[in-house]
């Protein structure tokens, strides 16, 4: 099977079609002595994310919305802790907020996913910040084990997709994920699980339907986001398009 396509394929898939959908925002970045955005009056999750990405740039001025959010009891769940995390890792002078925060984090009940770990590493070799990267090497191989010794739901329910007729029914899903322990579900399971089965984007986007279906649960920007890179490839350029006219529907932005 072909890789998951690179954020460079997508946009040159995208870009014939960029004006004409409208899928970008040109809101231009915020200069180094902005001031943190204005809180909406009625927040979303979806507006939280999206002004938290407005400002990852510069850690310094996201950090203090991500404050006021929290302060105004405004929703902050897994995706946007996780964000605010791989955008104080991003930049060496912001690194110092970085271990304060994740343990706040943690102390909020929420986990850091694996493409966050990846990405605080990456910035911290990149920076030459040989401690941290050391301390979250280790862990990452603490949070790997934990996983394994407590069984893996995510794992399991990508198994599960993987074994899944092309052309299967809702009931054959329904009955290949009896067992597998994934609710309540959450965006981060579900981007979780996407990640998995990255290279089968029909069957991925029959456990997005299937996501979307369960009680107690919608998909937001994360999710989307995630189906959104599954599909950026040839083969499945109608079902694609298709999501972004779902996404434009609901009011989120594709964030590539």
């Amino acid at each position: 099977m072909a890789p998951p396509p690179s954020s460079s394929h997508l946009r040159r898939l995208l870009l014939p079609h960029l004006h004409r959908h409208r899928l970008f925002s040109t809101a231009t970045a915020p200069s180094p002595s902005a001031s943190p955005p204005p809180l909406a009056a009625v927040p979303t999750t979806e507006s939280v994310l999206y002004s938290l990405r407005s400002l990852s740039k510069n850690p310094s001025l996201a950090l203090a919305f991500f404050r006021r959010s929290a302060e105004s009891g405004h929703p902050l769940g897994s995706a946007a802790y996780n964000l605010m995390l791989r955008t104080l890792a991003s930049r060496a002078s912001a690194a110092q907020h970085f271990w304060p925060f994740l343990r706040d984090m943690e102390a909020a009940g929420h986990s850091v996913d694996q493409g966050t770990y990846l990405a605080a590493l990456a910035s911290f070799k990149r920076d030459n910040l040989t401690a941290d990267y050391a301390s979250l090497t280790e862990r990452l191989a603490k949070a790997r084990t934990d996983a394994q010794a407590a069984g893996n739901p995510v794992s399991a329910a990508a198994d599960a997709i993987r074994g899944l007729e092309e052309d299967g029914s809702h009931e054959e899903l329904e009955k290949r994920l009896e067992g597998v322990e994934l609710l309540p579900l959450t965006e981060t399971a579900v981007s979780k699980v996407l990640r998995e089965v990255s290279d089968y984007p029909v069957k991925a986007l029959a456990f997005f339907r299937w996501a979307g279906r369960q009680n107690g649960y919608k998909h937001e920007s994360v999710a989307y986001n995630a189906m959104a890179r599954v599909l950026g490839r040839e083969e499945s350029v109608r079902e694609f398009w298709e999501l972004i006219q779902e996404m434009k529907a609901d009011g989120m932005h594709l964030d590539i």
